[in-house]
């Protein structure tokens, strides 16, 4: 299954948070740039053995800035439309 292994919410980046989920040897961060309204993911990458940082882009998508958008909803997407992810 895959977990969360770190969180990070930037409160004085108008809610932008980022989120490191996956498997222990396949994780993407996903980092949700609130004030554009933009999700970005890299990876993947080894949960254990460092940051995200050297990881590929391999996505930014414009979400819109909606209150009825949900960006955790966009993580939940990527591991349905990515199992092997």
């Amino acid at each position: 299954g895959m977990s969360v292994y770190e969180h990070e919410w930037h409160e004085l980046a108008m809610g932008s948070w980022s989120l490191t989920a996956g498997t222990r040897h396949r994780s993407y961060l996903f980092t949700w740039h609130a004030r554009d309204g933009i999700m970005s993911v890299r990876g993947p990458f080894h949960a254990g053995q460092g940051s995200a940082s050297n990881s590929a882009s391999i996505a930014s998508e414009q979400l819109g800035i909606s209150p009825w958008i949900d960006p955790f909803r966009y993580v939940e997407s990527f591991f349905r439309s990515h199992p092997n992810a």
